[in-house]
Protein backbone atom coordinates (compact mmCIF):
# COMPACT_ATOMS: atom_id res chain seq x y z
CA UNK A 1 0.00 0.00 0.00
CA UNK A 2 1.38 3.40 -0.99
CA UNK A 3 2.09 5.68 1.98
CA UNK A 4 1.32 9.38 1.42
CA UNK A 5 1.73 12.18 3.94
CA UNK A 6 0.00 15.52 3.39
CA UNK A 7 1.46 18.38 5.42
CA UNK A 8 -0.03 21.85 5.94
CA UNK A 9 1.09 24.63 8.23
CA UNK A 10 -2.26 25.05 9.98
CA UNK A 11 -5.27 22.85 10.80
CA UNK A 12 -7.43 25.22 8.72
CA UNK A 13 -5.41 24.51 5.58
CA UNK A 14 -5.29 20.79 6.33
CA UNK A 15 -9.06 20.62 6.85
CA UNK A 16 -9.75 21.43 3.19
CA UNK A 17 -8.65 17.89 2.26
CA UNK A 18 -11.01 16.22 4.71
CA UNK A 19 -13.83 18.48 3.57
CA UNK A 20 -13.25 17.60 -0.08
CA UNK A 21 -13.14 13.88 0.73
CA UNK A 22 -16.27 14.25 2.89
CA UNK A 23 -14.69 12.73 5.99
CA UNK A 24 -14.77 13.80 9.63
CA UNK A 25 -12.39 16.73 10.18
CA UNK A 26 -10.89 14.97 13.20
CA UNK A 27 -9.73 12.00 11.10
CA UNK A 28 -5.98 12.22 10.43
CA UNK A 29 -5.40 8.88 8.71
CA UNK A 30 -7.35 7.79 5.63
CA UNK A 31 -7.34 4.71 3.43
CA UNK A 32 -8.32 5.55 -0.15
CA UNK A 33 -8.22 2.62 -2.58
CA UNK A 34 -4.62 1.36 -2.32
CA UNK A 35 -3.28 4.45 -0.55
CA UNK A 36 -2.75 5.13 3.15
CA UNK A 37 -2.85 8.89 3.73
CA UNK A 38 -1.71 10.81 6.79
CA UNK A 39 -2.84 14.40 7.39
CA UNK A 40 -0.33 16.40 9.44
CA UNK A 41 -0.20 20.02 10.63
CA UNK A 42 3.41 21.22 10.88
CA UNK A 43 3.04 24.66 12.40
CA UNK A 44 3.92 27.93 10.69
CA UNK A 45 7.37 28.76 9.35
CA UNK A 46 10.24 27.08 7.59
CA UNK A 47 11.80 25.55 10.71
CA UNK A 48 8.48 24.00 11.78
CA UNK A 49 7.95 22.65 8.27
CA UNK A 50 11.44 21.14 8.10
CA UNK A 51 11.28 19.50 11.53
CA UNK A 52 7.78 18.10 10.94
CA UNK A 53 8.73 16.76 7.52
CA UNK A 54 11.87 15.13 8.90
CA UNK A 55 9.89 13.49 11.69
CA UNK A 56 7.35 12.11 9.21
CA UNK A 57 10.10 10.71 7.00
CA UNK A 58 11.91 9.02 9.90
CA UNK A 59 8.87 7.63 11.70
CA UNK A 60 6.47 6.81 8.87
CA UNK A 61 8.66 6.44 5.77
CA UNK A 62 6.15 7.82 3.23
CA UNK A 63 6.47 7.08 -0.47
CA UNK A 64 5.28 10.59 -1.23
CA UNK A 65 5.08 13.83 0.75
CA UNK A 66 2.78 16.64 -0.34
CA UNK A 67 2.88 20.07 1.25
CA UNK A 68 -0.27 22.13 0.76
CA UNK A 69 -1.43 25.57 1.83
CA UNK A 70 -2.56 29.01 0.82
CA UNK A 71 -0.07 31.57 -0.45
CA UNK A 72 0.33 35.06 -1.79
CA UNK A 73 1.19 35.70 -5.43
CA UNK A 74 3.52 38.30 -6.89
CA UNK A 75 2.23 37.29 -10.32
CA UNK A 76 -1.13 38.93 -11.03
CA UNK A 77 -1.67 36.79 -14.11
CA UNK A 78 -2.47 33.95 -11.68
CA UNK A 79 -6.13 34.28 -10.62
CA UNK A 80 -7.06 34.36 -6.95
CA UNK A 81 -8.19 30.90 -5.93
CA UNK A 82 -6.05 29.11 -8.51
CA UNK A 83 -3.87 26.18 -7.46
CA UNK A 84 -0.25 25.92 -8.57
CA UNK A 85 2.63 23.49 -8.16
CA UNK A 86 5.91 24.85 -6.79
CA UNK A 87 8.90 23.37 -8.62
CA UNK A 88 11.65 25.47 -7.02
CA UNK A 89 12.15 27.55 -3.89
CA UNK A 90 14.36 30.42 -2.76
CA UNK A 91 15.02 31.52 0.83
CA UNK A 92 14.43 35.26 1.02
CA UNK A 93 15.68 36.00 4.52
CA UNK A 94 18.67 33.69 4.84
CA UNK A 95 21.68 35.97 4.64
CA UNK A 96 23.54 38.89 6.15
CA UNK A 97 22.48 42.50 6.67
CA UNK A 98 25.35 44.91 6.11
CA UNK A 99 25.98 48.14 8.01
CA UNK A 100 24.41 50.23 5.22
CA UNK A 101 21.19 48.22 5.44
CA UNK A 102 21.80 46.24 2.25
CA UNK A 103 21.43 42.46 2.11
CA UNK A 104 23.90 39.83 0.97
CA UNK A 105 22.95 36.20 0.53
CA UNK A 106 24.99 33.31 1.91
CA UNK A 107 25.87 32.49 -1.69
CA UNK A 108 27.23 36.01 -2.25
CA UNK A 109 29.25 35.71 0.98
CA UNK A 110 30.72 32.39 -0.15
CA UNK A 111 29.09 30.51 2.71
CA UNK A 112 26.77 28.38 0.60
CA UNK A 113 27.01 27.30 -3.02
CA UNK A 114 23.45 28.08 -4.12
CA UNK A 115 20.18 29.09 -2.50
CA UNK A 116 17.97 27.65 -5.23
CA UNK A 117 16.12 24.51 -4.17
CA UNK A 118 14.81 22.48 -7.10
CA UNK A 119 12.36 19.58 -6.85
CA UNK A 120 13.70 16.70 -8.98
CA UNK A 121 10.39 14.81 -8.76
CA UNK A 122 8.39 15.30 -11.94
CA UNK A 123 4.68 15.06 -11.20
CA UNK A 124 2.36 16.12 -14.00
CA UNK A 125 -0.71 17.25 -12.11
CA UNK A 126 -1.95 19.53 -14.88
CA UNK A 127 -1.29 22.62 -12.75
CA UNK A 128 0.73 25.76 -13.51
CA UNK A 129 4.28 25.35 -12.21
CA UNK A 130 5.74 28.30 -10.33
CA UNK A 131 8.82 29.56 -8.55
CA UNK A 132 8.37 29.99 -4.80
CA UNK A 133 9.93 32.42 -2.35
CA UNK A 134 10.02 31.47 1.34
CA UNK A 135 9.92 34.29 3.88
CA UNK A 136 9.88 34.27 7.67
CA UNK A 137 7.75 37.41 7.81
CA UNK A 138 4.84 37.72 5.41
CA UNK A 139 5.28 40.81 3.25
CA UNK A 140 3.03 43.71 4.18
CA UNK A 141 4.66 46.94 3.00
CA UNK A 142 5.46 48.18 -0.49
CA UNK A 143 9.08 48.82 0.50
CA UNK A 144 9.61 45.17 1.48
CA UNK A 145 7.77 43.92 -1.60
CA UNK A 146 9.91 46.11 -3.86
CA UNK A 147 13.06 44.82 -2.19
CA UNK A 148 12.06 41.17 -2.59
CA UNK A 149 10.93 41.49 -6.19
CA UNK A 150 14.20 43.28 -7.03
CA UNK A 151 16.26 40.51 -5.42
CA UNK A 152 14.08 37.66 -6.73
CA UNK A 153 12.59 38.93 -10.02
CA UNK A 154 11.27 35.51 -11.07
CA UNK A 155 9.51 34.68 -7.80
CA UNK A 156 5.78 34.15 -8.27
CA UNK A 157 4.54 32.71 -4.98
CA UNK A 158 5.29 33.70 -1.38
CA UNK A 159 4.93 31.29 1.53
CA UNK A 160 6.49 30.79 4.95
CA UNK A 161 7.19 27.04 4.80
CA UNK A 162 8.16 25.94 1.29
CA UNK A 163 11.96 26.02 1.54
CA UNK A 164 12.02 24.15 4.86
CA UNK A 165 9.86 21.41 3.36
CA UNK A 166 12.06 21.27 0.25
CA UNK A 167 15.27 21.03 2.29
CA UNK A 168 13.99 18.14 4.42
CA UNK A 169 12.74 16.21 1.40
CA UNK A 170 15.87 16.81 -0.65
CA UNK A 171 18.08 15.63 2.24
CA UNK A 172 16.14 12.37 2.51
CA UNK A 173 15.63 11.61 -1.17
CA UNK A 174 11.88 11.04 -0.75
CA UNK A 175 9.56 12.07 -3.58
CA UNK A 176 7.63 15.25 -2.87
CA UNK A 177 5.39 17.96 -4.23
CA UNK A 178 4.23 21.35 -3.01
CA UNK A 179 0.82 22.72 -3.97
CA UNK A 180 -0.35 26.24 -3.15
CA UNK A 181 -3.71 27.93 -3.61
CA UNK A 182 -3.51 31.68 -4.14
CA UNK A 183 -5.54 33.48 -1.50
CA UNK A 184 -4.18 36.97 -2.15
CA UNK A 185 -1.72 39.04 -4.12
CA UNK A 186 1.44 40.19 -2.37
CA UNK A 187 0.69 43.85 -1.72
CA UNK A 188 0.47 46.23 1.27
CA UNK A 189 -1.50 44.13 3.73
CA UNK A 190 -5.26 44.28 3.21
CA UNK A 191 -7.13 41.18 4.37
CA UNK A 192 -10.40 42.48 2.92
CA UNK A 193 -9.23 41.58 -0.60
CA UNK A 194 -8.26 38.01 0.24
CA UNK A 195 -10.14 35.02 -1.18
CA UNK A 196 -9.20 32.44 1.44
CA UNK A 197 -12.44 30.46 1.27
CA UNK A 198 -12.21 30.09 -2.50
CA UNK A 199 -8.53 29.15 -2.30
CA UNK A 200 -9.13 26.46 0.32
CA UNK A 201 -12.11 24.98 -1.55
CA UNK A 202 -10.09 24.78 -4.76
CA UNK A 203 -7.08 23.34 -2.94
CA UNK A 204 -9.20 20.63 -1.34
CA UNK A 205 -10.82 19.73 -4.65
CA UNK A 206 -7.46 19.59 -6.40
CA UNK A 207 -6.01 17.31 -3.73
CA UNK A 208 -9.04 15.01 -3.93
CA UNK A 209 -8.55 14.66 -7.70
CA UNK A 210 -4.82 14.04 -7.34
CA UNK A 211 -5.29 11.40 -4.65
CA UNK A 212 -7.86 9.59 -6.77
CA UNK A 213 -5.51 9.60 -9.78
CA UNK A 214 -2.29 8.54 -8.02
CA UNK A 215 -1.55 4.87 -8.55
Amino acid sequence: MKQITIIAATPLELACVGKALMIDQEVKEIVLDDKSIRLVSSGIGSVSAASCTTREILLHKPDLLVQIGIAGSYDRSLPLGSVVQIREEWEADLGIELSDGSFRSLEEEGLEEVRRLLNPSQFEFGLPTCEGLTVQMASGTQARIDNLTFRFPNAQIESMEGAGFFRACLASGVKFAQLRAISNYVEPRNRSTWQMGLALDNLGGTMRNILEQLG
